[in-house]
């Protein structure tokens, strides 16, 4: 495979919403090891259980946008296909090219429909807005209705950590050495990541808990 000359500029999407997602699968670059969790919508490998679904198989590598090598299709044991389709999220997405054939690697750009995080010090919810979390809060329950309103607060996924179940994670987290294992309570054996990485491996539709205070650590 001939190396690129430079970073690849990788194309866009603003406005997702026509696309639908179905399944989920790991890229690494072989050359400085990004990885990323890459979203595939409606046509892009399937669903096969559909025989009028037309569909394109993902390339099993593509150019990586970070430096000049190739993102290759890795950890396909930890693939995931949805069992209902999801909204595109931020981040990169396989679109249908029916002109070359196969996926089309893309980035899905942020929008206010972007999934955050929110907590009142014990149960910490992923949401659209601070709004759909209140509303969420309320209608499970989850503490007094005059309270919850002054509460809540936005967090910042990518420095909050949980413990997470090592048996729902992929194959890299399986290195003990690198990523050691807690028991909790003797309800899970999990490892600590980051809320932003277990936003991407829950299969729930916002709103919903993604942890409780004794999960952070």
């Amino acid at each position: 495979m001939l190396e690129q000359q430079k970073p690849i500029e990788r194309q866009v999407i603003n406005n997702p919403e026509e696309y639908q997602v179905w399944a989920f699968f790991s890229y690494k670059c072989e050359r400085c090891g990004k990885e990323i969790r890459a979203q595939l919508a409606r046509g892009v490998e399937g669903p096969r259980n559909n025989p009028n679904q037309a569909w394109v198989p993902s390339p099993f590598s593509v150019a990586c946008d970070s430096c000049v090598g190739f993102m290759d299709h890795v950890n396909w044991q930890d693939d995931v296909r949805l069992d209902e389709f999801r909204k595109p999220q931020p981040g990169y997405m396989f679109i249908p090219d029916l002109e070359h054939g196969c996926g089309k690697l893309v980035k899905v750009a942020g929008s206010s429909q972007s999934l955050k995080v929110f907590s009142d010090d014990y149960y910490t919810v992923v949401a659209r807005n601070k709004q759909e979390a209140i509303d969420f809060y309320m209608s499970q329950e989850l503490g007094y209705d005059d309270e919850i309103k002054e509460s809540v607060y936005e967090v910042d996924p990518g420095k909050k950590t949980m413990l997470f179940p090592v048996d729902e994670l992929p194959a890299k987290y399986h290195d003990e050495e690198k990523y050691p294992r807690k028991d909790w309570c003797g309800g899970y054996i999990g490892v600590a990541i980051t809320l932003a990485e277990a936003m991407q491996y829950r299969k729930e539709k916002p709103p919903y808990i993604i942890c409780v205070s004794s999960d952070v650590v």
